[in-house]
């Protein structure tokens, strides 16, 4: 997997409402993408690219179809903080 977008950072997340990493991005959905992805990332480098490079057409499917509201997002971090997981 390309890492070197990891560190870059978004000033605010549509989902979270703070600022975010590409690498939570990249791995918010059970270690997938958030399906939000490219619409977020898009004016920040060629998410598009990424994603081609990096992900077969059936996952970009699955990626960009799959949506957590900003609720599930909360609620499971809370689960992985109570249960000790990062």
């Amino acid at each position: 997997m390309d890492t070197r977008h990891d560190t870059k950072v978004l000033p605010r997340c549509r989902k979270l409402g703070h600022e975010i990493t590409f690498r939570y991005c990249g791995t918010a959905e059970e270690g997938l993408p958030c399906g939000g992805i490219a619409g977020c990332w898009k004016n920040v480098f060629n998410i598009e690219s990424f994603l081609a490079d990096n992900y077969s057409n059936d996952e970009l499917g699955n990626i960009l179809n799959r949506k957590k509201s900003r609720m599930d997002i909360i609620l499971e971090q809370l689960k992985k903080t109570r249960d000790g997981e990062r």
